[in-house]
């Protein structure tokens, strides 16, 4: 059965590159005359140009600054609500929901599923995203004026500082709009210079000789689709039972998309698509992941063939023009309000020094998924053992690898094996022929997560503003298929530490009605930890556990920014905080998760008895940042 795809006209919208040239001369000073905390902000790819760099040499670098003051930007946020004209009321306990890690009014309480029920009934969805809307608007307009003000300062700093009598240039590629961070293109000297300022956080090396690329397998652009409209990957994932039965269809939710080539298709049964940022030229590719999530209903003779998971969802769309514009399409899609993000491209994997480490896009994301309340989806990619690309080792964000409707993993589908990393993939999905023949791969995997995420956000205003919990809730949910029981990475030992975390399945296969299931059942706590605070302690009296599958899961913000108030003029990049998970049965029996490199821990065992459980989670180690850090923990019982 055959399928042409049509082509319309869609007006480019590129946002404008400044390019500033400056006189500038600068004293060449070796990197070994830098103080070590200096040359601690600069990453180690970037050491290694700069000890290469002839004078007059420029590099593309990201640079992180200071972050703004949140609580100032509640204060304007609260202001502008008041004089709303809304149809609706927007409450404070609204307010302080999506504020959750800055206004911490519920800090040390046990927030226990009771307390965020009764704190946050009355609440809606309504309501919480028009706080992620004023909290963006005013938080963008904060961050370019702070952040154009620092580009300033290091400017102003190689003027007048360092005597600057001749021409060198200082371009900037990118200030960004809801980060704390530029693109600039700086010479050794200039790159000395800006990290000697205190306000200077970090300073990361850009690979501007890559382009993304999209993560799927055998598909031309010039070919037709033949499709088989085999929606069984829907029915294995619960996205059709949460979409039919429970009518999470998507209805007023706003979810962008990522693609690495262009935007998809006009195509009548796609449902409200809107193109906003990059490449208009319309890719096969875009049109399968778009179609994934929003097709309405396509039909033949009267009969529906296919439908996606969340049609009467708002999809807007993005592309990437080049290496450095990944942030302005995010950007652009966070101005449109989108509670989630796909992204089903990532970088060239040749080059394994790109490979399993923490990218300057990837610290990007996690700071955008904790200042903005925004759901991260991110492919794994399609290059095996040979790793997660370095954009995509976002700890916040959730990345998918991709498998078989059993289960069974794709051998291309992206992993990493080093146990002192992190463990990405976080789960996995569906990802073979998947709406087309040739939809195959990471790329189509992740818009399931994503409809998964959308549908979650769209049941309760409580997972919409809270990207931690839904992370664990997700994790908890998936299902260890018989397809994956050979690898015993995804059950605990008793007495042991690791997490049950596989390297190459993570959690397991998504599972909406599992994970949504749990979280109907109050199986989850949520709430922030202060620095000085060292754990906190659960009981759960689950009645029917025993002879089932018991899954714990743990996760918390990795921090990237400071989010206080800067009396002190301290400011450093955040670290990642460790924290331990332990379950503790009725009769003592200890299962721990402790792993040093994640921001997520599991534990997955066969009850042998039910009753009373004891959950504890612990913040320790010397990696204790001082953030108030939010953590979430959710937990299933399955068959």
């Amino acid at each position: 059965m055959k399928r042409t795809k049509t082509l319309c006209a869609v007006t480019t919208v590129l946002m404008a590159v400044l390019l500033v040239a400056l006189s500038v001369s600068i004293p060449i000073g070796a990197l070994d005359t830098v103080t070590t905390s200096n040359q601690n902000k600069i990453d180690s790819v970037l050491r290694e140009k700069i000890n290469s760099m002839s004078d007059s040499d420029k590099v593309p670098v990201s640079v992180w600054f200071e972050d703004i003051d949140y609580k100032e930007v509640k204060n304007q946020v609260e202001e502008r609500l008041k004089s709303d004209t809304r149809a609706f009321t927007v409450s404070q306990k609204a307010i302080d929901l999506a504020f959750y890690d800055v206004e911490n009014t519920l800090t040390d309480i046990e927030l226990s599923t009771d307390v965020l029920c009764d704190t946050y009934s009355e609440i809606t969805t309504e309501e919480v995203k028009a706080v992620i809307e004023e909290e963006r608007a005013v938080a963008s307009k904060m961050y370019q004026e702070h952040n154009q003000s620092m580009v300033n300062e290091l400017l102003d700093s190689a003027l007048e500082t360092l005597k600057i009598d001749s021409t060198e240039e200082f371009a900037i590629d990118y200030v960004c709009r809801y980060a704390p961070n530029a693109d600039l293109a700086l010479t050794k000297s200039q790159i000395l210079s800006a990290v000697a300022n205190n306000k200077v956080t970090e300073i990361n090396y850009i690979d501007a000789s890559t382009d993304p690329s999209v993560e799927h397998n055998g598909i031309e652009e010039d070919e037709e689709l033949d499709d088989p409209y085999d929606m069984t990957y829907f029915n294995v994932t619960g996205l059709a039972t949460a979409r039919d039965a429970w009518g999470l269809d998507g209805t007023g939710m706003n979810v962008g998309m990522i693609e690495d080539q262009g935007r998809p298709h006009s195509i009548s049964t796609l449902g409200h698509v809107e193109y906003v940022y990059g490449n208009s030229n319309p890719t096969v590719h875009a049109t399968l992941v778009a179609e994934t999530m929003v097709e309405t209903s396509y039909r033949e003779d009267g009969v529906l063939l296919f439908m996606g998971a969340i049609p009467k969802a708002n999809l807007y769309t993005a592309s990437t023009v080049g290496s450095q514009s990944v942030k302005e399409a995010a950007e652009a899609l966070l101005d449109c309000g989108v509670i989630a993000i796909n992204c089903s491209f990532s970088y060239p994997k040749d080059n394994p020094l790109f490979n399993n480490i923490y990218g300057d896009i990837a610290k990007w994301y996690d700071h955008i998924s904790v200042q903005h309340n925004v759901h991260l989806i991110l492919t794994s990619s399609n290059e095996g053992a040979n790793g997660v690309p370095y954009t995509n080792t976002s700890y916040n964000a959730i990345v998918v690898g991709s498998c078989y409707n059993d289960g069974l993993i794709l051998s291309d589908s992206s992993y990493i094996i080093a146990n002192d990393f992190m463990n990405k993939p976080d789960l996995v999905a569906p990802g073979y022929r998947v709406r087309a023949t040739n939809g195959t791969g990471t790329s189509f995997a992740a818009p399931m997560v994503t409809s998964a995420v959308v549908q979650l956000s769209q049941a309760s205003p409580i997972l919409l503003a809270n990207p931690t919990l839904m992370k664990a809730i997700l994790l908890s949910g998936s299902t260890i298929t018989n397809a994956m029981n050979v690898d015993t990475d995804v059950f605990s030992d008793a007495n042991g530490t690791e997490s049950a975390i596989s390297h190459i399945y993570g959690a397991g296969m998504l599972n909406v009605t599992k994970a949504y299931t749990a979280f109907t059942d109050g199986y989850y706590e949520t709430e922030t930890m202060s620095p000085y605070s060292r754990s906190v302690q659960f009981r759960k009296n689950i009645s029917r556990a025993k002879g089932k599958t018991v899954r714990v899961c743990l996760t918390w913000n990795k921090m990237n920014s400071v989010a206080t108030p800067h009396e002190t003029g301290v400011v450093s990049s955040g670290i990642l905080d460790n924290f331990m998970l332990t379950v503790t049965t009725p009769s003592g029996v200890v299962y721990s998760a402790q792993n040093l490199y994640d921001n997520k821990q599991m534990i997955s065992f066969i009850a042998s008895e039910s009753g009373s459980y004891t959950f504890n989670v612990s913040r320790f180690g010397t990696g204790v940042s001082d953030e108030i850090v939010r953590f979430s923990l959710a937990y299933s019982v399955q068959s």
